[in-house]
């Protein structure tokens, strides 16, 4: 920790004493608050050992109205101050320009640049998820008064304090995925030399969630699931069976158009959930009703719209998304199942059913790892931890290893 004799941090309050506000005159008032306040500081320059005066700090505090809330203001930014200087940040390790001058960028408008580069890099789905944290963290900030401060001062203290916050309001997966999503952004920060390095990475681990098992539909389910879409809504059937026979996510569906469908050379060209431009074979069982439902349709056409049929449907791919989510929890209602499983629990239950399938015809577990790998667009590890945490894998009777029975 550094010594608080390296630096010196004071006020500039119009050329009063705000101790002495209540016997002051009104006018003295007025005239105090009409200038220009500010927060005066001084840092020990490592090299010289002598101290210099840095350039002073306003960060918006003279946009407030009263004395009360301009003092708040500058407390809670000299707090900030002194914490990231009590962790070894120094004036020196700021990045210069070609002016000369130090580059700086309050924390709102250095986020604001972040969000619209990773809006450029990322799908619109991650990018919301992204952006979602953001705001959530600048309003933790705002009731801080910290989301005016210069972004390096935003430290590693106040973003564990907010992981804290959102840890004891919701749960440690919700925790680390604001983790993830805010380091994201301060690795784009450090990209642009408006941050030092990515603490956040670096110094703020994950916490251990407990995994939970993905759930699935029993077999029995499914049937009901089937004929109650056959009844309801034929093509929300046909658009299941995308998700599970080609183990792609709802989404990813939903996104669809006919010109991604190359019936001819039985393929699909799609964005997944990290890659873009993805190709994947189309099972047989899915050619000939996939070329009935598309007919003649134009190639810019939506596949799965609400009406039925492939059209020009202009929303957003969650929007598609919640649509047919929505969809399918009519059905679920209409044959008696209440609960939160959707697509994603249907994809899953296809991913069990081709592992043991594959087990059935005598693959060891790694070459069925290796096949269903290639089927579903998981990597190795993905898979392994998807079959260990859902206890797929079966061990075989074990009775003659216990020697020693009791």
């Amino acid at each position: 920790m550094r010594s608080r004799k390296d630096y010196s941090i004071s006020f500039y309050t119009g050329g009063v004493n705000v101790d002495r506000w209540s016997e002051l005159s009104e006018e003295e008032k007025t005239s105090a608050l009409s200038k220009p306040w500010k927060i005066i500081w001084w840092y020990r320059n490592p090299l010289t050992g002598k101290m210099v005066r840095q350039k002073d700090v306003k960060k918006g505090v003279n946009l407030l109205k009263t004395m009360h809330e301009r003092m708040k203001f500058m407390r809670d930014y000299r707090r900030a101050m002194k914490e990231t200087f009590d962790e070894g940040y120094t004036p020196d390790m700021y990045i210069n320009t070609n002016d000369g001058e130090y580059q700086t960028m309050d924390t709102r408008k250095a986020f604001a640049l972040a969000l619209e580069i990773k809006k450029e890099l990322v799908g619109d789905t991650t990018y919301k998820g992204i952006k979602l944290d953001a705001d959530n963290f600048l309003k933790f900030l705002r009731r801080e008064n910290r989301d005016r401060h210069d972004i390096k001062l935003i430290s590693r203290k106040i973003v564990s304090d907010y992981l804290d916050h959102v840890l004891k309001r919701t749960s440690a997966v919700s925790r680390n995925r604001a983790r993830k999503n805010l380091s994201s952004l301060f690795t784009v920060l450090s990209n642009k030399f408006l941050i030092e390095t990515n603490f956040i990475k670096t110094d703020i681990p994950k916490v251990k969630s407990q995994r939970k098992s993905d759930p699935r539909f029993t077999w029995k389910e499914m049937q009901k699931l089937s004929a109650e879409m056959e009844k309801q809504v034929p093509y929300l059937k046909l658009y299941s069976k995308v998700a599970c026979y080609m183990f792609m996510r709802s989404i990813e569906v939903a996104r669809l158009r006919v010109g991604d469908i190359d019936l001819k050379n039985r393929e699909i060209y799609f964005d997944q959930k990290t890659k873009h431009g993805k190709r994947k074979a189309i099972p047989a069982i899915l050619i000939d009703e996939l070329s009935s439902y598309i007919g003649n349709s134009p190639e810019e056409s939506v596949l799965f719209t609400p009406y039925a049929k492939p059209d020009i449907w202009n929303v957003s791919d969650v929007d598609k998304r919640g649509y047919h989510g929505k969809m399918l929890t009519k059905v679920k209602r209409a044959v008696g199942i209440s609960d939160s499983r959707g697509f994603h629990a249907m994809r899953h239950f296809y991913i069990t059913e081709t592992y043991l399938e594959l087990r059935n015809k005598g693959f060891n577990e790694s070459r069925t790892v290796e096949e269903l790998s290639k089927i579903t667009g998981h990597d190795s590890d993905a898979i392994h931890t998807y079959i260990h945490v859902n206890d797929i894998e079966k061990p075989e009777d074990w009775s003659e290893l216990i020697t020693k029975k009791l």
